[in-house]
């Protein structure tokens, strides 16, 4: 007894009448309402930016076509140190691209794991020939004489070659619904230990929540 809504949008919560409202003008009835609106790719806002070359990683047609871009390239350049960033990193390396990655915490994985496991991931790619830049970001991108990304600039002012960047610094909350709708957000939907909202008839799961640590 499940309905698929799909070509359509939720608009807005009415949350006194209990409603959603659709784009196409339909009005969903609930009883309890589940948000699941995911989050969508925090990009960097700098200089050089948007230069052919600089490359996010999210979906699928992301991935095929970093794919095709790893072959031909030679310096590889990585903003962040998650796990997108990461990962890329290893493929980058065993295709024999040099490759840094360029973080602004002072380790990779800081806000997932712990020090002991942080520093074993970090030998294991140093290992493959990664080099780690912590403690800086991205101040600008250079570009070449065809206008393809060149490398870039830090915060501290070293100048990075590279023909292929990929930015990997997280992910903003879509929270705007929630919000609109007057419940409680602060960097993404606050829910408690049972993922219910500042709304009891409300609940909300996945990426767009922020969910209280039990050790906090």
């Amino acid at each position: 007894r499940i309905e698929f809504v799909e070509n359509d949008a939720a608009c807005s919560i009415d949350r006194a009448a209990q409603t959603v409202h659709l784009a196409s003008g339909r009005r969903l009835a609930y009883d309890h309402l589940v948000l699941a609106t995911g989050a969508r790719r925090r990009e960097l806002a700098v200089s050089g930016s948007d230069l052919p070359g600089i490359h996010y990683l999210r979906t699928r047609a992301d991935a095929e076509n970093l794919k095709q871009r790893l072959e031909g390239a030679r310096r590889a350049l990585v903003i962040g140190a998650g796990f997108i960033g990461l990962e890329f990193a290893a493929v980058a390396a065993d295709r024999g691209l040099s490759c840094t990655v360029v973080e602004t915490a002072p380790t990779l994985l800081a806000r997932a794991v712990s020090r002991t496991t942080a520093g074993h991931i970090r030998q294991t790619h140093e290992a493959r020939g990664t080099r780690f830049l912590f403690g800086r970001g991205v101040d600008r991108f250079e570009a070449t004489a065809d206008g393809r990304v060149a490398g870039a600039v830090t915060s501290t002012g070293e100048t990075l070659a590279a023909d292929l960047v990929v930015v990997g610094i997280g992910v903003i909350a879509n929270d705007g619904l929630a919000s609109a709708a007057g419940l409680v957000v602060d960097g993404g939907v606050t829910v408690d230990a049972r993922l219910r909202t500042s709304d009891p008839a409300i609940s909300a799961i996945g990426d767009c929540v922020v969910v209280p640590h039990p050790q906090a």
